[in-house]
């Protein structure tokens, strides 16, 4: 079974290596873990968003969770785009804005290891082609 089940974890999470292939599903992943400004000129432009739950983002020792669904609404002029999520001033997570009645909406699992006690500071980017 062991090989069975390695088999089954590599057709579906084919990038990266342990802990991280999880957040490694998107083709776009090679993002994750880097600094907006290291991507290449041009290629992630930041965009104004409303975050939801923003007061969930201040975590103190008697925090029980992180808020690890980042979810956020932006204008229908972001319809079909494609962004990058930082936590902290590190990129988290990558995926597909989808279609509201009011504009566009994300909703992206990020790992609990970009969190930190206090003010977390969440950014968003859209991948420009």
């Amino acid at each position: 079974w062991p090989s069975v089940t390695a088999a089954a974890v590599d057709r579906f999470l084919p990038n990266g290596t342990g802990r991280q292939r999880l957040w490694r599903i998107d083709p776009d992943s090679n993002l994750v873990g880097t600094e907006p400004d290291a991507a290449a000129a041009g290629a992630l432009e930041p965009v104004d968003f409303t975050l939801r739950d923003a007061e969930k983002y201040q975590l103190s020792r008697r925090s029980r969770t992180v808020p690890a669904l980042v979810r956020g609404s932006l204008g229908a002029d972001h319809r079909g785009d494609r962004l990058a999520i930082a936590v902290n001033g590190v990129i988290a997570a990558v995926g597909p804005t989808y279609r509201t009645d009011q504009g566009a909406d994300f909703a992206m699992m990020v790992d609990d290891a970009f969190f930190k006690l206090g003010t977390n500071l969440v950014t968003a980017y859209r991948l420009v082609s």
